[in-house]
């Protein structure tokens, strides 16, 4: 599709500069545990530095992408030399079968590089299919169907060689299997639940049986994704759309009442109680929209197309202090929140979109510069009832990934690298 620049004038040169200290930041900062506020041993800090959500990997795609954007060899090797650290450390380590915090996310980063600068080395992460192909058997013995640690993730990871194996083919068509095994059917309705251990989030009493995780990056969003992208990529079409059907009328069918801070929830309880979202990629109304957009696209289903643009034109109009962002980040900050819209902007043309993500992006840049970060953005946490503002050079919720959607923001290179967030929404054909 054709990239478009959001940020023009001084908001773009604000951007520029904001990104200048990004890069020297990742230069400088490669090596930073993650939670400095606690002790970590060396082999620790080696394994978070190793998976794509914190460490090396995200470093390396703000540095391909950063590279691409300037034509510049020297930034170029510096993301090869950050992709050869990890690819190093999952050699000497055992690390699961996860994509952002296992061997699947440095693969993935592999596959997507050589795609960007060369594609005769598009084969160089087939060895960790093979290892896959043996690892699915932890997801097939345990219930976990998620994005970040499952099988939406492992499949992200094989959808992205193309052309796919056959033996990539034959995986798919096996999480698909899973898949149907572990849904929950009500009438014409599917969805599938999460366990109460698997929940990322502290429901109380209200989610003490598990629940029904409505979002992208841990439940049933990413799911839908996942399901669209199968048909568009022609593996195992017919038995994604009818679970992409199923699913999608489970989403559009738990909306939020009339007046609630979010328009879809971020989980709903097996009793049927629903909790409300922030505005975030992980949790939030954006990512769902994108989700059923997707869905609608590959499938051709209007209902979908329907429900997700008048869920979009209520988070458009949403204002940053009623949206739960605190920081800049991807995951559930600023960065992210921009980002979206822009994607839905330049794949709907809706205009709501993208005044919103003209907005976004400048409220982003005029966050107040805080120390106790990287290139003046901080990430919050909390924990044991305290909130720190950590040194953060990851991609989830860290500079690189705010790196890469100010790269975005600015330029004329698709981003690409939010097929591994699920968010490369394209328009309808």
């Amino acid at each position: 599709m054709s990239w478009r620049a959001t940020l023009q004038g001084s908001d773009n040169a604000r951007a520029a500069e904001r990104l200048e200290s990004i890069r020297q930041e990742l230069r400088r900062h490669a090596d930073i545990p993650r939670f400095p506020h606690r002790e970590a041993t060396p082999e620790y800090t080696e394994r978070t530095l190793a998976t794509a959500s914190w460490g090396h990997p995200g470093r390396a795609l703000f540095f391909v992408y950063a590279a691409l954007a300037a034509n510049s060899q020297a930034l170029l090797d510096v993301a090869t030399d950050s992709l050869a650290t990890s690819t190093s450390s999952m050699a000497r380590l055992v690390f699961p079968p996860h994509l952002f915090g296992g061997y699947l996310g440095v693969g993935w980063v592999a596959r997507h590089m050589a795609r960007l600068i060369d594609p005769a080395r598009i084969s160089a992460a087939d060895a960790v299919e093979s290892q896959l192909a043996t690892s699915l058997e932890q997801y097939e013995d345990g219930f976990v169907y998620e994005l970040t640690r499952g099988i939406v993730g492992a499949g992200v990871f094989v959808l992205e060689r193309n052309p796919l194996t056959d033996a990539g083919r034959a995986l798919i068509s096996r999480m698909i299997d899973q898949l149907e095994a572990w849904a929950e059917w009500r009438g014409d309705t599917a969805v599938w639940r999460r366990a109460p251990e698997q929940l990322s989030y502290d429901g109380g009493s209200l989610f003490k049986a598990g629940a029904y995780d409505v979002g992208i990056a841990h439940g049933v969003s990413g799911v839908l994704v996942f399901l669209a992208l199968c048909a568009e990529t022609g593996v195992e079409r017919e038995r994604a759309a009818r679970l992409a059907h199923a699913l999608g009328r489970w989403i559009m069918a738990h909306r939020m009442p009339p007046g609630s801070s979010s328009v879809f929830p971020a989980a709903v309880a097996i009793t049927g109680e629903q909790y409300p979202s922030r505005l975030g990629w992980c949790y939030g109304d954006l990512a769902v929209v994108i989700a059923l957009l997707r869905a609608a696209n590959a499938f051709d289903i209007d209902d979908f197309r329907e429900g997700a643009m008048s869920a979009l034109a209520e988070a458009a109009i949403r204002p940053p202090d009623q949206a739960g962002v605190v920081d800049g980040g991807l995951c559930h900050g600023a960065a992210g929140v921009a980002h979206m819209f822009h994607r839905l902007h330049l794949a709907t043309g809706d205009e709501r979109a993208g005044n919103a993500a003209l907005r976004w992006y400048r409220f982003l840049l005029d966050m107040p510069y805080d120390d106790r970060g990287l290139a003046g953005f901080a990430t919050s946490w909390s924990e044991d009832g305290k909130s720190y503002g950590i040194r953060d050079p990851g991609l989830i919720t860290g500079i690189a990934g705010i790196g890469l959607t100010l790269l975005a923001a600015i330029g004329d290179i698709e981003p690409a690298w939010d097929r591994l967030l699920l968010l490369d929404l394209r328009p309808a054909s």
